[in-house]
């Protein structure tokens, strides 16, 4: 089964440690390798990319490292890839605070 890393315990999406293909399962752990549930990949998602872990809504924080890196920018489902098609970096942007 593939695995992806869940950084900090409030991140709404995990890395992918190598690529999946929709349907497949992915392995969340944590920093030290422990198991923390399954989640179903949505749609093919390339390794380094990331996969959400719960529903977000246009608008809500999307949560990595334990803090906010974006917004999504549509509605999010959980195993689906999270990338510039449905959020918005805060990173480099002087418009989102």
């Amino acid at each position: 089964m593939k695995a992806a890393l869940r950084l900090h315990p409030t991140d709404t999406v995990a890395t992918l440690l190598e690529s999946v293909q929709g349907g497949e399962s992915v392995t969340l752990i944590d920093m030290e390798n422990h198991p923390l549930g399954v989640q179903t990949a949505q749609e093919a998602i390339d390794q380094g990319h990331k996969i959400a872990l719960c529903a977000m809504q246009a608008g809500d924080d999307v949560i990595k490292y334990g803090y906010s890196i974006g917004v999504a920018s549509a509605a999010i489902s959980p195993g689906d890839r999270v990338h510039t098609h449905n959020l918005d970096s805060r990173r480099g942007r002087g418009d989102l605070v």
